[in-house]
């Protein structure tokens, strides 16, 4: 199972939040059965997380989740567990948005982040609305692109476009 180890902490309230996530997490992410991610709170610049694969490390600026009204902190960790699986596995393929379809398609409905937090474009009216729908085109997606698709990404994001206008 995969497992989370914070390597620095200063609040103990956050290291219980991420264990909490960690059985929610562990479960979406098979492919990183036994492996074991360090995280490392730490101030970052231009971004709120970030994956080291050399050092199978996450590092996560804690002052955007002090508060976490919006819900981000598991939505964050799911994705910079992605980049994990993409650098393990190697079928998901390299890149922030194909980060975004492949988490997006497994990440449960109280996972999903209040605001929009995503280098994908999705409608504030869907997430808000209908993260089902969202994982359910992410899923599409990659279906579409293992048949060969090559703009399934663009195709996912003008779905999400399709189902903001109809409702």
């Amino acid at each position: 199972m995969l497992a989370y180890r914070i390597v620095n902490t200063k609040s103990g309230e956050f290291e219980g939040r991420i264990s909490l996530l960690e059985g929610g997490l562990a479960y979406l992410f098979p492919e990183l059965e036994g492996v074991s991610l360090r995280i490392r709170m730490k101030k970052l610049r231009g971004s709120v997380a970030e994956y080291d694969h050399r050092s199978l490390r996450i590092d996560i600026d804690p002052r955007h989740f002090e508060q976490d009204a919006n819900n981000l902190l598991p939505s964050v960790l799911a994705h910079e567990t992605m980049h994990a699986v993409q650098h393990i596995d190697r079928r998901v393929p390299y890149g922030e948005r194909s980060c975004d379809v492949y988490t997006l398609a497994r990440l449960p409905n109280e996972f999903f982040p209040r605001i929009k937090d995503f280098y994908v474009k999705v409608p504030q009216k869907v997430l808000s609305r209908q993260p089902g729908l969202i994982r359910e085109t992410a899923n599409k997606a990659i279906q579409l692109r293992a048949m060969g698709m090559r703009n399934y990404i663009v195709w996912f994001e003008k779905e999400l476009e399709k189902i903001s206008r109809a409702n």
